[in-house]
């Protein structure tokens, strides 16, 4: 099955549509004059359609320098993810040792209190050996 569309009769304003056919068809007409997507075609498939239309009508040095650009952009993007990860990692690490810390301290004063080894080791989830070095 064959659909002709003449743009040219295609007279539907922005806001009379009600279809993602109709906005792709008011999108193919409006190409070249389009820099902002009507507040109705916010999706991400109409927004990345706007991108590539934008990035074919650059010319070959402009193409180069937005490639540049945008994996400039994805190499910070990357970089902040791993401090980020790196940063939440020592964090988590951080917090695993304070834990521990505290396991100790209270293994060491229920030791005091005369609470048998084997009590504490089972409460705490210590082994009998880092309760008897205390």
């Amino acid at each position: 099955m064959f659909v002709t569309l003449e743009l040219p009769k295609f007279l539907k304003a922005p806001e009379q549509i009600t279809n993602d056919r109709e906005r792709f068809i008011w999108l193919l007409k409006n190409m070249s004059s389009v820099k902002q997507l009507p507040e109705e075609f916010h999706s991400k498939k109409f927004e990345k359609l706007l991108r590539l239309a934008n990035f074919a009508a650059m010319t070959q040095e402009q193409q180069i320098e937005y490639t540049r650009n945008f994996l400039a952009a994805l190499d910070r993007n990357s970089e902040l993810n791993t401090a980020t990860n790196k940063g939440i990692a020592i964090g988590k690490e951080q917090e695993r040792e304070k834990a521990f810390l505290e396991k100790l301290d209270s293994a060491r004063k229920l030791k005091q209190s005369g609470v048998p080894t084997d009590v504490i080791s089972l409460s705490l989830g210590l082994s009998q050996k880092e309760i008897e070095l205390l």
